[in-house]
């Protein structure tokens, strides 16, 4: 496990991750708990504050509760995957009914735990999370470095992919004037 958290802060280094969750007690431990994986916690008791300091600090990652006061999890969730869809979110609640499965599925949250959440658990999930981030931003960055790559040639290219063009450099869309695929 100790591997797991090294992996986790070499990984996402000045990474927010936002928590969210109504009782105070279980918020004061948890965030206690996340301060050892990460420096860059960001708390709040409610989906209204939570959507609040998703809004100021862009966490990648957030670890919320469903039933809360002023704004539910889902509520919030809805409206944080619709600033950034992208962004990861991993549910903790003592909700397991499939409705709330369902709904966290359709809404594409990346994990749902159970509480009271076992420690390793939680740690095995936030490791996900910040692998498959990593993977992506990884993916991003080759994409883009081929993308330049591609740009410096005064020849036409296009990639092809299952016979569909999926990028083109900037003389191949001028040749055909337009500005995207």
């Amino acid at each position: 496990m100790n591997q797991k958290i090294e992996k986790i802060k070499a990984l996402s280094g000045n990474m927010n991750l936002l928590y969210v969750e109504d009782n105070l007690t279980l918020c004061k431990n948890m965030s206690n708990l996340l301060s050892r994986i990460s420096d860059n916690v960001i708390v709040a008791n409610d989906g209204e504050e939570g959507y609040k300091k998703y809004i100021e600090f862009h966490p990648k990652i957030v670890i919320t509760d469903i039933n809360m006061p002023k704004m539910n999890g889902f509520e919030m969730i809805k409206k944080i995957k619709a600033l950034e869809p992208e962004c990861k979110i991993i549910i903790m609640s003592a909700y397991d009914e499939k409705e709330y499965l369902y709904n966290a599925i359709n809404l594409g949250v990346f994990r749902y735990i159970s509480k009271p959440a076992k420690v390793p658990e939680l740690i095995d999930a936030i490791y996900d999370t910040i692998v498959s981030i990593d993977v992506e931003e990884n993916r991003r960055l080759l994409l883009n470095q081929i993308q330049n790559i591609f740009n410096y040639q005064y020849s036409l290219v296009v990639m092809i992919h299952n016979g569909e063009f999926i990028l083109p450099n900037h003389r191949f869309l001028e040749f055909f004037g337009v500005d995207t695929l």
